[in-house]
């Protein structure tokens, strides 16, 4: 049973979150710009904590939490977060990645209509007075042939967000039993990864970042795939070396980029590699990128906030119940 309901949230979220948490009893400490070290110094006054990225839960910041019953994860990706030890310690974690879903698949689908249509570069022709249409001429993305790697929310969304195109999609999960009858999405094809590869123009990554995934996108990945490919990237940036896909646009294996996460997001602590990959990659026209906003909205914000509040509510009301929340 939860005890004196008090629950600390580490970053910034809709106020209903904090207003439903107050409605269901727990006494909401909000401390949005709280630092790692901070935290551990009050972890242990907490029954529940709701983190974002910034914070890592891992098992040496869990056991300072002695009265720990429940983790909250703003949006999706749970690899700041020991799920193992939580388990088996019996300490909730609760995901909200329906809230940012239609989000991220928005933003990746925004992000391959600007590299194909060549909207940075129209943008700067405008501005500089140039108007040298030719040179931005663009591409449609309809008949092109899509590939989707996991097929959990994000990847599901992305294939919604498709709909509309007349274009194949093909969509491989290694851990899910594929139901692609809908009529609406006829086109649709549940593949191996292989096919997939040999098939895809364009190639969109919707995986969480496990040891399986690490580094996934790399040299071999790149040479199996079909020339001039493109690739997408809204998951974690652990799953992509940068560096594969430099050499891939440098020797035209791939023509595109859309990049939404990356190994280091902390300009501040980059390494000599990482500012030259950054530089080299911010060169590039082929490449979009973005500051791991994909599932950054103004709508998505309050769609997480209601997610985690239903979920709350229901180990509130089932306590002894061993169900997780991913």
């Amino acid at each position: 049973m939860l005890s004196s309901r008090q629950i600390i949230i580490t970053d910034y979220c809709d106020p209903s979150l904090i207003d439903g948490l107050t409605t269901m009893g727990f006494h909401v400490d909000y401390h949005p710009e709280i630092l790692p070290a901070e935290l551990d110094t009050v972890i242990g006054e907490y029954e529940g904590i709701v983190v974002n990225t910034k914070i890592r839960m891992d098992v040496n910041r869990i056991l300072k939490a002695k009265k720990l019953q429940f983790i909250c994860r703003l949006g999706s990706g749970l690899d700041n977060i020991d799920v193992a030890y939580c388990t088996s310690h019996l300490i909730k974690v609760i995901s909200s990645p329906e809230g940012n879903r239609q989000a991220v698949a928005e933003h990746a689908l925004g992000m391959l209509l600007s590299l194909l249509d060549k909207l940075p570069q129209g943008m700067e022709e405008v501005r500089t007075g140039r108007w040298d249409r030719e040179s931005v001429r663009g591409r449609e993305l309809s008949g092109l042939k899509f590939g989707i790697i996991g097929f959990g929310n994000n990847g599901s969304a992305m294939s919604e967000v498709l709909a509309g195109f007349d274009l194949d999609i093909y969509i491989y999960d290694k851990y899910k039993s594929l139901n692609l009858t809908d009529q609406c999405f006829s086109r649709r094809h549940s593949s191996t990864l292989e096919e997939l590869l040999q098939q895809s123009d364009i190639i969109s990554f919707h995986v969480p970042l496990t040891p399986e995934t690490a580094n996934w996108l790399n040299d071999a990945f790149v040479n199996k795939c079909k020339d001039g490919v493109i690739l997408i990237n809204t998951s974690r940036g652990g799953i992509a070396d940068l560096d594969s896909i430099i050499r891939g646009i440098q020797n035209q294996k791939i023509a595109g980029a859309c990049l939404d996460v990356f190994t280091n997001e902390k300009p501040a602590t980059y390494t000599e590699d990482d500012r030259r990959m950054m530089s080299q990659l911010s060169e590039m026209p082929q490449v979009v990128m973005t500051p791991h906003v994909a599932g950054w909205t103004v709508e998505s914000k309050i769609k997480i906030s209601k997610t985690l509040l239903g979920k709350v509510q229901y180990i509130i009301s089932n306590p002894t119940e061993n169900q997780y929340f991913y």
